[in-house]
């Protein structure tokens, strides 16, 4: 039963019946559709994101019956592999590896533990040309899923091997590399490890949760046979003399937690790794880094020789604040957008039924002040999809701005006329003349979208009684300016400008937020129209002001 049925119950004239009917499937076929679109442009996204990454990467997934299998390989890695790893898609790494891979145990790891690791054993011409060597980051992104990024390291594993024939090659590619580089002696961890093995110890951490004191030892039992210039750089130290005291005589609690990282390495028969850790440097300053451990060739058994290289990611572990940041604001953006498009429409279908109720005892000027708020609500539904439009093409850089003769008078006049409930009560004005004309060379959509915009700013962080909105124009000689003021919640001097940043939304005590697109949008809007917008207040609570500027032509 459609809803002129069901209305028709009611005694609802027909063509009222047919009109909200209508209005109501335009509404939600435009809603279906613009959700739809979305969700198909995301997917498409990431999966476009997948294949587009530079580097091998893969997607292992752990099955049903417990097995973890080859879900995906992206473009790349069927390049590099000229399309034979494709053929492995669907098998275990045990299959397509072998029982004894470092893979195998990497892959069980990760899974395991949910800890990111890396294996600088990977693909050592098995599927590639022969002689490439692949660094291997391994990263757990779901509850049943591993994504593995192959990252190509020939040229230095050439290197390194260049550095084992000759040693006095060795020691001055050691000394000048950029990279920090320590050569440290394990072989009394091995000895500890192997005795441990022996006793029938299964549980490393277990172990020393209850035996903690020998910790100290065992780092004090690795001797550091060699560091070159970078790494005494890295520590802040003048000479070696300096580095050498700061780690033995003053270990801090971070170089506690990072030899605990490589004893698990260790412990499960992992040779060759990479961590993320932080250091102490001689005057004391915190420093993010990557450390890789590397057992030299030729001494596997002994552990005599070790390369520790030490790089510092102290900018990478920043960016990846602003990630998480973002990422932050995309799902508070994708809350907002529910709230958004669930008000209107909760507007909308409790008036309908209400109509529907109460069709024969509403008089004609209730009716019509109900199907006035109805109407609002569709535009507000309308002007934010509008906006999540406008914004999509900016982003895809496909935005077209088409500019005519604006009379801007008659723009503002025609957008507060939206307002028309609220500007006798609340909206002062003093913009034009009625018979004054200012013309500009602009996007007449564009601009009232971004006037739309501010204005629904203002009401929406004003309370509903006593707040007053003012709108002036001011004419200059190279350039109109268009102010909207309130005496609302006020904008914090340090959100002045974040407030017109992608996803960001500030709550204020008489708005839980938007959804951090509107200003942003505005920004943008008369960016490419060569103006300008900013913000200024007070401070909280003691209302605020946009102005707008658009340049006049010649």
């Amino acid at each position: 039963m459609d809803l002129r049925e069901i209305l028709g119950k009611y005694n609802l004239p027909l063509n009222v019946a047919n009109s909200l009917q209508k209005e109501l499937e335009i509404l939600l076929y435009s809603c279906k559709r613009e959700i739809e679109a979305e969700i198909q442009i995301s997917l498409e996204m990431l999966r476009n994101t997948f294949n587009a990454m530079p580097d091998p990467a893969a997607i292992w997934e752990r099955t049903i019956d417990g097995k973890i299998v080859l879900k995906d390989i992206n473009t790349s890695f069927k390049d590099v592999t000229q399309g034979r790893m494709s053929e492995n898609i669907g098998k275990t790494p045990q299959e397509i590896y072998g029982s004894d891979s470092q893979v195998v145990k990497r892959l069980e790891y990760v899974m395991k533990s949910g800890l990111p690791m890396t294996d600088g054993n990977f693909h050592k011409g098995r599927f590639t040309t022969p002689g490439r060597y692949f660094l291997v980051e391994s990263i757990k992104i779901l509850e049943d899923h591993v994504l593995s990024i192959a990252r190509d390291y020939t040229e230095d594993i050439r290197i390194e091997e260049e550095l084992l024939r000759s040693n006095e090659r060795f020691r001055a590619l050691f000394e000048y590399s950029p990279v920090g580089l320590f050569e440290e002696d394990y072989s009394k961890i091995k000895k500890f490890l192997k005795k441990l093995h022996v006793e029938g110890v299964e549980d490393i951490n277990g172990y020393l949760q209850v035996n903690s004191h020998i910790i100290p030892k065992l780092i004090n039992s690795i001797r550091i046979l060699d560091m070159n210039k970078a790494a005494i750089e890295l520590y802040k130290g003048k000479k070696k003399t300096d580095i050498l005291e700061r780690l033995y005589r003053y270990p801090s609690p971070r170089a506690h937690s990072a030899f605990l990282k490589e004893l698990n390495f260790l412990w499960n028969g992992l040779l060759n790794f990479t961590y993320e850790s932080s250091l102490q440097t001689v005057d004391g300053d915190i420093i993010h880094t990557v450390i890789g451990f590397t057992i030299v060739p030729g001494y596997e058994k002994s552990w005599e020789k070790v390369l520790i290289s030490i790089s510092d990611i102290s900018k990478r572990i920043e960016a990846e604040k602003v990630r998480k940041e973002l990422e932050k604001r995309r799902d508070n953006f994708v809350w907002m957008t529910s709230h958004e498009l669930r008000t209107p429409l909760t507007v909308v279908i409790g008036y309908c039924d209400f109509l529907t109720k109460h069709i024969d005892n509403i008089q004609s000027e209730q009716r019509a002040k109900i199907l006035d708020i109805v109407k609002r609500n569709l535009q507000r539904l309308e002007r934010f999809i509008n906006d999540v439009t406008i914004l999509t093409k900016i982003d895809q850089g496909i935005l077209k701005i088409q500019t005519e003769d604006v009379d801007i008078c008659q723009l503002l006049w025609d957008t507060l006329s939206l307002y028309q409930h609220l500007i006798e009560d609340r909206i002062s004005t003093n913009i034009c003349q009625s018979d004054e004309k200012v013309v500009l060379q602009v996007d007449r959509e564009r601009i009232q979208q971004v006037i739309l915009n501010v204005l629904e700013n203002a009401i929406k962080n004003s309370p509903k009684e006593k707040t007053l909105i003012d709108v002036s124009l001011s004419i200059l000689s190279d350039k109109i300016i268009i102010k909207i003021s309130d005496s609302g919640a006020g904008i914090a001097k340090e959100n002045l400008e974040r407030i017109f940043e992608q996803f960001v939304s500030i709550p204020t005590e008489f708005s839980s937020g938007g959804t951090g697109i509107g200003l942003h949008l505005c920004r943008e809007i008369l960016d490419a129209h060569n103006g300008s917008i900013s913000a200024d207040s007070p401070g909280i609570g003691k209302g605020s002001s946009f102005t707008i500027i658009l340049p006049r032509g010649e």
